[in-house]
């Protein structure tokens, strides 16, 4: 399931990546966008659970749960996972 914020304002001072979200909703409202995709959301529904304040948090943005098909990979075989495969790790090394 995914989280569809429309027009969100949120504002979180306990975490940056809260504001990095609101400021990216917003960005792309005003570009137009109609729906910004917050990704998945825990499938915990007891409010004693930490999960739950993350499902809370999301919808309190004004967004709603959205059942998709989910993220599909496909795996490269040959030389393209070999280039990629390498290109990944130089960029490790540098962080």
């Amino acid at each position: 399931a995914t989280t569809r914020a429309e027009e969100a304002s949120s504002r979180s001072a306990s975490s940056s990546s809260a504001s990095v979200s609101s400021n990216g909703r917003q960005d792309a409202h005003a570009l137009g966008a109609d729906v910004y995709d917050m990704r998945g959301v825990p499938s915990c529904l007891d409010p004693e659970e930490r999960a739950y304040g993350l499902l809370r948090w999301k919808l309190g943005t004004g967004g709603q749960v959205v059942e998709t098909l989910g993220e599909w990979e496909r795996p490269l075989g040959g030389s393209a996972n070999h280039a990629l495969h390498h290109a990944f790790q130089a960029y490790l090394k540098r962080r």
